[in-house]
């Protein structure tokens, strides 16, 4: 374990396991709305990138700013017509 939410895999991969996510709706809510992914032979809930994106604007971390160009361009990229809905899409 590297951080309390962060595991290395025998693959040298890391995980990032979250308990919460701030500026979202509740755990349960969230867990419903994730999207399911395989990988590595197991069914994963992972946070859909406009999830992603509503908690960094919320957060407003340093790190978080800095992401959010970022995940904007790739969400104009695989969804233009969503992005255009957004408030605050500087």
């Amino acid at each position: 374990m590297l951080a309390p939410t962060v595991a290395a895999l025998s693959d040298d991969s890391l995980v990032n396991f979250l308990p919460r996510v701030d500026g979202l709706g509740s755990f349960p809510d969230e867990l419903a709305r994730a999207k399911k992914l395989r990988w590595m032979g197991t069914l994963l809930p992972v946070l859909r990138l406009e999830q992603i994106l509503q908690s960094k604007e919320h957060l407003q971390r340093p790190k978080d700013i800095a992401h959010l160009p970022l995940i904007r361009q790739t969400l104009a990229i695989q969804r233009p017509e969503k992005l255009k809905k957004r408030p605050n899409n500087s």
